[in-house]
């Protein structure tokens, strides 16, 4: 990591983070699911969602424009889209570490590409906000629409963190 910090380390970082925002984290959470309906509007997407990475799984705690959810996925199949932000869509279809993406290949939906912004509460990342399209875009996604999705990364982690608050100062 950049930070200079071990990956072992950062992930009991990250473990640590998650494990305070899980008591009080639900499914389908009506504002997480607005900020996922605004930034598919707005980067003319097909769908959005945002997950929160658990010890064995990402979990979907928000989202529009799923035909159907799979509610969680097996880890390994988000590790590596959480170590950096893409600046350019991701062609999940072309991406042997996709390959068994339930997203790409499976019973839920099918999308092609994602644009993903890591999700971070306390420094650490937790999430993911995916912005993802049934098709390749004819255009890559410019400035406006990287502007677009870190604003809404920005309104989540706010939300998240809040609730963290919240959660703390009820049980502390």
């Amino acid at each position: 990591m950049g930070d200079g910090r071990s990956g072992a380390a950062a992930r009991r970082e990250r473990m640590d983070v998650v494990r305070r925002m899980q008591a009080g984290v639900i499914a389908d959470d009506p504002m997480l699911d607005g900020m996922c309906a605004v930034v598919t509007h707005r980067m003319k997407a097909d769908a959005a969602v945002v997950t929160l990475l658990l010890e064995t799984e990402q979990v979907f705690i928000g989202q529009h424009g799923l035909r159907s959810s799979p509610g969680a996925m097996p880890r390994q199949h988000s590790d590596a889209m959480l170590v950096v932000e893409y600046f350019e869509e991701l062609r999940m279809d072309e991406n042997p570490a996709m390959a068994r993406n339930p997203m790409v290949h499976g019973p839920h939906d099918s999308f092609r590409s994602v644009v993903t912004a890591p999700v971070r509460i306390d420094g650490a990342v937790v999430g993911a906000l995916n912005v993802l399209t049934r098709r390749h875009r004819p255009e890559p996604y410019g400035p406006e629409d990287m502007a677009i999705l870190f604003d809404v990364r920005r309104g989540i982690e706010a939300h998240l963190a809040f609730g963290v608050l919240v959660r703390a100062r009820r049980t502390g």
